[in-house]
């Protein structure tokens, strides 16, 4: 799927082609650090942003001020390369850190439900585990918490949080969380 390439630095590059020639700008967003909008430039466009593995960041492709499509990424410190695959914006890490594996859950996830089947409720549980099992301290812990809580049992809430590590324990939405699921035993 992605290969292995560059080590993970300080520095996160998000660059992309557009074959929509109604998209003009691109917005990237990264709660509290950067929120910065593009001009895409004979198709392409590029931006640098700090590295941080505890944020989830948003690439939204806009037409006349309007989002077009839209993904989600993890500035993990590699080169990120944003693509659409039909009416989706995917992105893609140079060194599948933590970015693949967000790819991966959102594919998963998105697998599961459209299947609907009868296990759904314990595909999604056995989905949300073994994602906060792979990535306790990074900002795929918080999305799994927060596509889970209303789902999950407050004992299982709890279960989930247990596994998840510093810095992403100590995050307002985590302990809020975890707060709300020892409030409902």
């Amino acid at each position: 799927l992605v290969s292995c390439g560059s080590k993970p630095g300080d520095v996160t590059r998000i660059s992309g082609e557009v074959s929509d020639s109604s998209v003009t700008e691109v917005n990237v967003r990264i709660s509290q650090v950067i929120d910065t909008t593009i001009k895409v430039t004979d198709g392409k466009f590029s931006v640098d942003t700090p590295a941080f593995t505890d944020k989830i960041g948003n690439v939204l492709f806009l037409s006349e001020g309007q989002i077009i499509k839209y993904g989600y990424f993890i500035p993990d410190g590699t080169q990120i390369t944003v693509y659409e695959d039909g009416e989706e914006l995917k992105v893609k890490s140079s060194a599948d850190y933590i970015c693949g594996a967000l790819a991966a859950y959102r594919e998963s996830l998105a697998a599961i439900y459209e299947a609907e089947g009868e296990n759904m409720a314990a595909e999604l549980e056995s989905l949300w585990f073994e994602t906060i099992k792979a990535n306790p301290a990074n900002a795929l812990a918080v999305l799994v918490i927060s596509d889970s809580m209303y789902d999950l049992a407050p004992e299982k809430m709890l279960e989930m949080i247990s596994h998840v590590q510093e810095p992403i324990r100590s995050e307002r939405f985590v302990t809020s969380r975890e707060g709300e699921a020892k409030a409902q035993l």
